[in-house]
């Protein structure tokens, strides 16, 4: 879990990085980020960035699922984001997947999301 970096969603213009901001937990096991502690809207959407070690072909996710796990530190009174959930990038191809606009999250507990990957 080591060389992440979050990045907003404007960032071909906002060369920002959290990347220094970002603190491991469970024993390297987990990366979080507190927005709070950034000095940029609270609500502004940040997406995680992968290190270059993880990225490459990953045809080997075609038929199968995207699983993300992850705590939503947010409130549960919080209005759902319309931005995109995930989004992949690579061979000027955009892959992008945004939740239902009913799908809820608790905040402070622990999720699992999956996407599948596949075409229609």
């Amino acid at each position: 879990m080591n060389n992440w970096n979050a990045v907003p969603k404007n960032f071909a213009t906002d060369r920002y990085e959290a990347r220094d901001s970002i603190k491991q937990r469970n024993g390297g096991n987990e990366i979080a980020l507190d927005q709070n502690s950034l000095g940029r809207p609270a609500n502004e959407v940040l997406y995680w960035k992968a290190p270059k070690e993880a990225l490459g072909d990953v045809v080997t996710l075609y038929d199968g699922n995207i699983d993300i796990h992850f705590t939503n530190d947010g409130k549960d009174d919080e209005a759902p984001s319309n931005d995109e959930l995930i989004w992949l990038r690579g061979n000027n191809i955009d892959l992008v997947h945004k939740l239902p606009q009913t799908q809820r999250f608790k905040a402070n507990t622990n999720a699992t999301y999956s996407v599948p990957v596949n075409e229609v």
